[in-house]
């Protein structure tokens, strides 16, 4: 849960990116986190898939550095200094709905939600955007933008699961059903047999060969 016990946690946001966002948000707002600070942060992260969909929602010609500039420039007034406590009442309204929004979707989310967790956030984010950002931010179309990270959410969630696994970089034997990895099994010993220190597709193709 993204509030335990009514204070503020990123790092259950399900992965260290949409973590770090929430963190560079709360560094960025004044009296309160609103929706343009967790844009500012997502647009000043760098993050390649983030700044392609919101590009995709800006009129032609705008980029998301224009955006930002917008954002500093209302949001440049009512800064003020403040003691960040990690109180809900430290959010705006709409970023409450926002974060409840989400986490109560990452909550019930699919096998691979922690994925899509940066992607599910800013499409939550833009669907709540506040008055200023409605008003100041023209160049922008927020359901579009929305909905650009929506189908994000869903082409992550059912991609499918790497045959090789990230930290080991090993494959992943539960992939495959018993035959399969047996003939990969199989495999390996003819690569080793001829002298081979890697299994090549020939070696793999010997190996269907011996199964009945």
């Amino acid at each position: 849960m993204l509030f335990e016990q009514g204070y503020f946690n990123p790092q259950s946001a399900g992965n260290e990116h949409a973590a770090a966002l929430l963190n560079a948000a709360a560094d960025r707002a004044s009296a309160k986190v609103r929706p343009s600070d967790l844009l500012d942060a997502a647009i000043a992260c760098g993050d390649a898939r983030v700044l392609a969909m919101i590009s995709q929602a800006l009129t032609p010609g705008a980029t998301p550095n224009d955006l930002r500039q917008l954002i500093e420039i209302y949001n440049h007034a009512r800064r003020s200094p403040t003691d960040f406590d990690g109180s809900r009442k430290r959010f705006s309204d709409e970023v409450l709905v926002a974060l409840d929004e989400f986490d109560a979707e990452f909550q019930k989310g699919a096998e691979g939600i922690r994925d899509a967790s940066l992607m599910l956030l800013m499409a939550c984010v833009f669907n709540h955007l506040d008055e200023d950002d409605r008003e100041y931010l023209t160049i922008l179309d927020a359901p579009q933008a929305a909905a650009k990270f929506r189908e994000q959410v869903g082409i992550i969630i059912d991609r499918p699961t790497p045959l090789f696994d990230s930290a080991s970089n090993r494959l992943r034997s539960d992939e495959f059903a018993e035959g399969a990895w047996t003939m990969l099994e199989h495999a390996a010993v003819r690569a080793a047999d001829l002298g081979y220190d890697r299994v090549l597709a020939p070696h793999c193709f010997l190996a269907l060969l011996g199964e009945t």
